[in-house]
């Protein structure tokens, strides 16, 4: 944690328990409720909000198992990877869509993708072009021979994604992400700002 800023990991727990409430529909978890999610007393959690004591590493791991933020943003005092803005966003890209982008992450064809998957070419193409759907047991191999999150795959959440395929993904396909609460896409606050400063 920083020692120029000794109060900056409080402020930015603080961010991420008010982000994570938003994202569950909990427009103002309180530090109670989510101490009890992270399996924590109440005043225990406090002291970390309130920049008093320094969390332990397992409680620190419980955070990003939960929220799905980076340890980055939350330690290294870097707004790299999972930040709170992205903690309630999701996909809009279809199921279809998604696979393909995984499958072009882990640098393959179709012919070898389909080869991985012990399927022939034209199974794996009807997968992809959304033309015949992925059979649960295939879906899990899937998700477990390419390190991709279930809940990425099947529901376009992308909180159990490494921050660097997260970030990737964003980068490649900027207008597949929005908040569930908004119609428009995910936009960075550098498109906000030259938005608002045209006419």
């Amino acid at each position: 944690m920083s020692a120029e800023n000794p109060n900056l990991f409080s402020r930015r727990l603080s961010a991420v328990r008010l982000a994570f409430g938003v994202a569950t529909g909990r427009k103002n978890l309180s530090r109670a409720d989510f101490a009890g999610l992270l399996g924590l007393e109440t005043p225990a959690y406090t002291r970390y909000e309130r920049g008093e004591t320094e969390p332990a590493i397992k409680v620190l791991a419980a955070i990003r198992r939960l929220t799905g933020i980076t340890l980055d943003y939350l330690v290294a005092d870097e707004d790299t990877g999972v930040t709170p803005s992205d903690i309630n966003i999701e996909c809009t890209a279809t199921f279809a869509e998604r696979l393909c982008w995984v499958r072009k992450l882990a640098d393959l064809n179709v012919t070898k993708a389909a080869k991985e998957m012990k399927v022939s070419r034209d199974t794996y193409q009807k997968w992809e072009a959304g033309r015949e759907p992925m059979p649960d047991a295939k879906l899990a191999e899937f998700a477990d021979r390419f390190k991709i999150a279930m809940t990425f795959l099947q529901q376009g959440l992308p909180k159990e994604l490494p921050p660097d395929v997260l970030a990737r993904l964003r980068r490649d396909h900027p207008t597949a992400w929005r908040r569930p609460d908004a119609l428009d896409p995910v936009r960075e606050p550098e498109e906000v700002a030259e938005t608002a400063s045209k006419p």
